[in-house]
């Protein structure tokens, strides 16, 4: 017998170098079987609070699909109303599914994919809240009277989030599979239709990090730091960067994102037109894209305007005030907010790590006081406020600062149906609260008031101040 002594690459872990064939063997092991058992706790916890802060609502058509609304119109009705009916009959996806066999079997054979998408796989067989009630059933810690009713939290959850997953799980299928047959006769190589399956996967927001040679452990790593949803981040990331290559795959990135960005503004303007508002288009700006509505503010929630916000910020910032570049205090929350870097990365970071900057800045990502171990009552009801669906903790924050009723059910309501609402800040109110009265009273905007009156307006100001309550109130 021979002992063998070749060499060969290790390719989950790093294709560029090359090992001996055992010592490559077990670090394919290590790093793509096993992973780092560090990271799987965190990582599971990620996934459960992800999937109860996003599985529970019907906002995918205008969040992931929000770029197939201004690309494939029509690839976006058809899942949209799918998406809807799949709720209430499960079957539906699986009669489409069936329908589209053929379609299905070649858009897999070029690299698409289907199926569950990370936001709810804390539900899927083998997730979280599948294990749960077989753990609570199996152990000697509970007392048997409590066993059925431990049990039945998670299970009863899982029950309600499959059906928000058929659904979820429907829109983006056939948003994909519809898309990938309109263009189809543009892609007439087999290389092509790789780079127009990869298209479509990345704009509905999906990829396989496996299929892309990621490791296990720096898969789990992702998931347990520096992202909220890698995969869809990863999908994004790609089909923003793909803008700048070449091929097909640039072209319909580049017409994607041209087409998403010229429809949200035109949509905007004219929202903003009819309710007498400003228009806002500058993404390093607040309040971009969005209008106020009954003191929240309303505004679309995609991840590539996310990403244009960000850049847009980092931009401006290294023109004009480069310095702001210097601030790493973490620690400190107006040192953390003026780098343009930190909050980017913070508001794209997993659920666990988004805490943990709040914790140490002492604010929330809004900027608001964090509770202190001394004042326990408000830091279960922050740490509570975690864990519930994104529509659900909007609808409560926005009953509890006066919104009224109608603000409560306009914030759920623009949470759970895919739009971003927060409340309007003091300081942008008080500028709604100038221009509404400048224009009522002047037929001004509040800027032009100040451009065209004598003393930049100090006397219209004066008077408007003297005679509407609310506008002195918001001083």
């Amino acid at each position: 017998m021979h002992e063998d002594h070749s060499e060969r690459r290790a390719q989950d872990v790093s294709p560029n170098l090359i090992f001996d064939k055992e010592i490559a063997s077990d670090l394919e092991k290590t790093f793509t079987l096993s992973g780092q058992s560090v990271w799987t706790p965190l990582a599971n916890v990620n996934a459960v609070i992800r999937t109860l802060n996003t599985a529970t609502d019907f906002g995918t058509p205008f969040i992931q699909g929000l770029p197939v609304l201004f690309t494939n119109p029509e690839a976006w009705g058809k899942g949209a109303a799918l998406h809807y009916q799949a709720f209430f009959n499960p079957r539906v996806r699986y009669r489409y599914l069936a329908k589209n066999a053929e379609d299905i079997n070649e858009l897999i054979r070029h690299g698409g994919i289907l199926g569950s998408p990370e936001f709810v796989e804390a539900l899927a067989d083998g997730g979280w809240f599948a294990a749960l009630p077989v753990t609570i059933a199996n152990s000697n810690l509970i007392p048997p009277p409590l066993k059925g009713v431990a049990a039945g939290v998670p299970l009863n959850i899982r029950r309600a989030g499959l059906r928000f997953t058929s659904s979820f799980e429907t829109f983006l299928d056939v948003a994909r599979i519809e898309t990938w047959k309109a263009l189809r006769t543009t892609a007439r190589t087999p290389a092509q239709r790789n780079e127009l399956a990869n298209f479509v996967n990345q704009l509905t927001g999906v990829t396989s990090s496996r299929a892309l040679g990621v490791p296990l452990s720096q898969r789990q790593f992702e998931a347990a730091i520096p992202f909220f949803a890698p995969r869809y981040t990863r999908a994004i990331a790609g089909l923003v960067l793909d803008t700048m290559r070449g091929g097909l795959r640039a072209s319909n990135a580049r017409n994607s994102i041209g087409r998403l960005l010229f429809g949200l503004g035109a949509v905007h303007v004219a929202g903003a037109q009819m309710l007498e508002q400003d228009i806002r288009l500058d993404p390093s700006k607040p309040g971009f894209l969005s209008i106020d509505i009954a003191g929240q503010r309303i505004g679309p929630g995609s991840k590539v305007v996310s990403f244009l916000k960000s850049f847009a910020k980092i931009v401006r910032a290294s023109y004009e005030e480069p310095s702001k570049f210097l601030s790493w205090e973490i620690w400190d929350a107006e040192d953390f907010a003026r780098n343009p870097w930190l909050p980017a990365i913070r508001n794209n970071s997993s659920p666990l790590m988004n805490n943990a900057f709040s914790f140490i800045t002492d604010a929330d990502p809004l900027g608001r006081d964090m509770p202190g171990l001394s004042d326990p009552v408000d830091l279960g009801k922050f740490l509570g406020s975690q864990s519930v669906p994104f529509w659900l903790n909007a609808t409560i924050a926005a009953g509890g600062k006066g919104a009224g009723i109608a603000g409560a059910i306009l914030a759920g309501g623009s949470e759970a149906s895919g739009l971003s609402s927060y409340k309007i800040p003091a300081s942008s109110a008080l500028a709604v609260l100038r221009d509404k009265y400048s224009r009522e009273r002047y037929g001004l905007s509040y800027e032009d008031l100040q451009r065209q009156k004598d003393f930049n307006g100090r006397a219209e100001k004066r008077e408007m101040l003297a005679t509407y309550p609310d506008l002195r109130a918001a001083q």
